[in-house]
């Protein structure tokens, strides 16, 4: 088999190691093997390294475009490809998956681990919308009615009736639009339907992080406890986990406690940030969720999909619209009911996602958007930036009274980045906010410095993603204190898992989070990772100000550009997951 191609791009740094590593062992394993075939299950491997589940044949030379901004070695048209997939070993058509390692099917390829994965997944969505639905009773449509009395119209108080109507719901919609104010009293209305049958209803509530089930139950408890419940909700069903911990995380596996063998004891369960959880976890909870269980999944469509494979919630919606009765599987909510009023920060968000960027870029020169700045700065003056507007944030955390205060300051501030590598990346400005922060007489843990955890950790119970602070305890010893789902925790720094400063972070990693200020960086136009979702990720977690730290060109470049991601979830689902 010639290795030319293949080696090509290797060489060239459009596929990656592992990706021609996967080519090279069909060659090993039987030397008959074809080069496109092996280049075709390099392409799909490196497809799957960013997220897309599989690979339309005809989309090839834009995969080399989002693989690499290098110019990419010349490939055979997608005919070639289809020539040789048809007839070799390595290559299962159709539905059934056999000892192969790729799969082709509507003209698109996928390694078969991922195909199965989607398909399991449709057949599972497809099993909870052929349930049906059920009118609620004249008694519940009157307490509907007490829930919402500003109007039972509202879209939030149908998305509630639907929501009980049906197995499986979509509750969408962007920042401050009363998602989680729907939620609790969804609950409440789950509850009294549970008292009119008399049966206990086992709800759960879960996230795809710590953070995002930490602010899910703290907004719960603070809508639960802003007026007198008619219908009382038990404690315990407002304590949102993560889905790794709901699941029951194994160390040193990919499995669960929990799956179709052993399901989750639950007959509602309720996910918010959806729009973040990756293929292969959310059919590995489905699996583990009972038919019978009423399935809602909450989240915004428009925000950047998981940094894994795949865009779940995106493809779902995108079949519930095709459907008949998609206005019972779904309501998005639109109007914006938590917004500052010196800010408009939802304004400028929904002028990224309409794709004017002439609009956007004006309304910043101009002063349209209140709470909303742009300062274009890179270099010495990205430094100027940094020190004026993080570094002296951060120094206030390290001067603070208490570690209330503390974790107070720490929450209000962010810088966020579009990616870890290059100048204005994550990793660079973390260390230079760290070196300015740091006395000489610290060690590497010191009071005030914030820690990102970098790996799901089941012993610790610590995930991805969860901040911790640095600060002593009432003894006087270093600790990292974590606010969880299940409270305000602390580990000694030796027992603290594989971290990184969290001064600044990823807009990825910000996802399910909220500060008061955002300083918001971005890469020169040449790096593939900015996108209109990115963008509008970004500025959607700010509450009060954003400070947009970006040439025009950047800027431009991002809302030019949609963050798709290639799958054939919907088709599955429309064709009744076959």
């Amino acid at each position: 088999m010639s290795q030319a191609l293949l080696f090509s791009l290797l060489k060239s740094r459009h596929i990656r190691d592992v990706d021609h590593a996967l080519a090279m062992s069909l060659q090993r394993l039987d030397p008959e093997t074809q080069e496109l075939v092996a280049v075709a299950v390099a392409l799909a491997s490196k497809a799957h390294s960013l997220g897309h589940s599989c690979l339309p044949l005809d989309r090839l030379d834009d995969l080399l475009i989002e693989a690499s901004a290098g110019p990419a070695p010349q490939i055979p048209e997608a005919q070639a490809f289809l020539a040789v997939l048809k007839t070799s070993a390595w290559v299962v058509k159709g539905e059934s998956l056999q000892n192969c390692v790729l799969v082709l099917d509507q003209d698109t390829i996928a390694l078969k681990r991922y195909r199965d994965y989607e398909n399991r997944l449709a057949l599972n969505l497809v099993q909870r919308l052929a349930a049906g639905t059920k009118s609620i009773s004249a008694d519940m449509e009157n307490f509907r009615g007490e829930l919402f009395p500003e109007s039972i119209e509202s879209a939030q108080a149908v998305a509630a009736k639907r929501a009980c109507e049906t197995g499986f719901f979509l509750l969408t919609g962007g920042p401050g639009t009363g998602k989680t104010t729907t939620i609790g009293r969804l609950l409440q209305l789950l509850q009294y339907q549970a008292n009119e049958n008399a049966s206990v209803l086992r709800i759960g509530l879960a996230a795809p992080t710590g953070k995002a089930a930490t602010r899910l139950s703290e907004s719960l408890r603070t809508v639960m406890g802003s007026g007198q419940l008619s219908v009382p909700v038990p404690v315990e069903q407002m304590e949102a986990k993560t889905l790794h911990r709901l699941l029951g995380s194994k160390p040193n596996s990919v499995q669960f406690r929990h799956d179709a063998g052993h399901p989750l004891p639950l007959d509602v369960l309720i996910v918010d940030e959806a729009s973040m959880i990756d293929l292969p976890l959310v059919c590995k909870l489905l699996e583990a969720l009972p038919l019978h269980a009423r399935l809602i999944l909450v989240g915004d469509p428009d925000q950047l999909p998981s940094v894994e494979t795949g865009n779940v919630l995106r493809a779902c919606c995108d079949a519930i619209a095709l459907r008949s009765d998609s206005e019972r599987h779904r309501v998005h909510l639109e109007r914006v009911y938590r917004q500052d009023a010196d800010s408009d920060i939802a304004v400028a968000a929904q002028t990224v996602l309409s794709g004017d960027s002439g609009r956007f870029i004006q309304g910043l020169q101009q002063g349209h958007f209140r709470g909303v700045h742009w300062q274009a700065g890179s270099g010495r003056a990205l430094e100027k930036i940094i020190a004026d507007e993080a570094v002296s944030h951060y120094q206030k955390i390290r001067r603070a009274n208490s570690l209330e205060q503390a974790l107070k300051l720490s929450s209000e501030f962010r810088v966020l980045c579009a990616a870890r590598e290059s100048g204005a990346g994550s990793i660079a400005i973390n260390r230079y906010i760290a070196n300015r922060l740091k006395k000489k007489s610290d060690a590497d843990f010191y009071q005030g410095r914030l820690c990102l955890v970098t790996e799901n950790t089941a012993r610790e119970k610590l995930f991805n993603g969860d901040v911790g602070l640095c600060w002593p305890d009432e003894q006087g010893i270093l600790r990292i204190w974590v606010e969880t789902a299940a409270g305000l925790k602390a580990w000694h720094p030796a027992n603290f898992p594989a971290h990184e400063d969290a001064y600044a972070i990823t807009v990825h990693k910000s996802q399910g989070s909220e500060f008061e200020r955002v300083l918001l960086v971005l890469p020169d136009a040449s790096h593939r990772v900015l996108s209109r979702e990115l963008l509008y990720t970004g500025i959607t977690r700010a509450k009060k100000r954003i400070e947009i730290c970006a040439d025009q060109t950047s800027m431009m470049t991002a809302i030019s550009r949609q963050n798709r991601r290639w799958s054939l979830l919907s088709h599955r689902l429309s064709q009744n997951g076959h």
